[in-house]
C-alpha cells in the first residue's frame, strides 16, 4: 500500500519506515528534501498520486498543541493579535504620512523645509533641485506604505523596497556620524524622521512576510482538505 507522508524526510526514513513490517507498504515522503513543497503545492499531487493515506507527521500535533494552547490562554493570544494589528497599522499609518507629508513639503516649498527642518542647514549649501528630487522619493515611498497596507498581494515587494532606501538612508546618517562629519547629536536629533521609518519598516516587511507565509498554508490546507478528503488521515499516536 502507498502512503504519503507529510514531514520532515529523517523523521520519516528513521521513526517510521522501521515500524512496517516487510516490504508490504511504499512510503513517500512529502518533503522539501524529495522535492516536495507541501506549503506551496510544488510536487505534491504526484507524491500523493495513487496514495491510499496521507499522514501528517508531526504538524497534525504541533496543530493539535496549538490548539491546546489556544484554548488554555485563548484570551491573551487574542489581544497580542489585536495589539500587533494595531502596531502594524500605527506603524504603515505613521510612514505613509510622515512620508507623504514630508515630502510635499521638500516640493512645495524646497526653502521653508531647508530653513525649518533642524540640522538640515549644517549639510550644505541650499539646493531646491536637490531637496525636490528628494521629496519626490519620500512622497513615493510615503504611497508605497499606503498601498501595500490595501493591496496585500503588492504589500511585501513595495514595504521592502521602501524599506531599502530608507535604511540605507539611515545608514548614511549614521557613516556620517562616525566619520566624524556630524556631531553624535545628530543621531538622537533625527531619530524620528530618519532612523524610526527605516525600524518601523523592517518591522512591517518581515509581519508582511510572516502574514503572507500563514495565509497560503492556510489555503493549502483547505485546498488539501477539499481536493483530497478521502486521503487525509492523521496518524492516532
Amino acid at each position: 500500500m502507498k502512503i504519503t507522508v507529510n514531514g520532515r524526510l529523517w523523521l520519516v526514513e528513521t521513526k517510521l519506515m522501521p515500524t512496517l513490517p516487510g516490504n508490504s507498504h511504499q512510503i513517500i515522503a512529502a518533503a522539501r528534501q524529495s522535492g516536495v513543497d507541501a506549503l506551496m503545492g510544488d510536487g505534491l499531487v504526484e507524491a500523493i498520486d495513487g496514495s491510499k493515506r496521507l499522514l501528517e507527521s508531526g504538524y497534525s500535533r504541533a496543530r493539535a498543541a496549538q490548539g491546546t494552547v489556544s484554548k488554555l490562554f485563548g484570551d491573551s493570544t487574542g489581544s497580542l493579535r489585536a495589539i500587533i494589528s494595531a502596531l502594524v497599522l500605527a506603524m504603515v499609518g505613521f510612514n505613509s504620512l510622515f512620508l507623504s507629508i514630508n515630502g510635499l513639503f521638500m516640493l512645495v516649498t524646497p526653502d521653508a523645509w531647508y530653513e525649518l527642518v533642524p540640522g538640515v542647514t549644517q549639510t550644505g549649501l541650499f539646493n531646491q533641485h536637490f531637496i525636490r528630487d528628494i521629496g519626490i522619493i519620500q512622497l513615493l515611498l510615503g504611497v508605497a506604505f499606503g498601498i501595500g497596507m490595501f493591496r496585500p498581494e503588492r504589500r511585501i515587494g513595495l514595504w521592502a523596497a521602501a524599506t531599502l532606501w530608507l535604511g540605507a538612508h539611515a545608514a548614511l546618517h549614521l557613516w556620517e556620524v562616525a566619520v566624524g562629519i556630524c556631531a553624535p547629536s545628530a543621531i538622537l536629533r533625527d531619530f524620528p524622521a530618519v532612523s524610526l521609518p527605516a525600524i518601523f519598516g523592517a518591522f512591517l516587511t518581515l509581519w508582511a512576510i510572516k502574514h503572507a507565509n500563514g495565509q497560503r498554508r492556510r489555503a493549502l490546507e483547505t485546498w488539501r482538505s477539499s481536493a483530497f478528503p478521502a486521503l487525509l488521515r492523521s496518524p492516532q499516536s
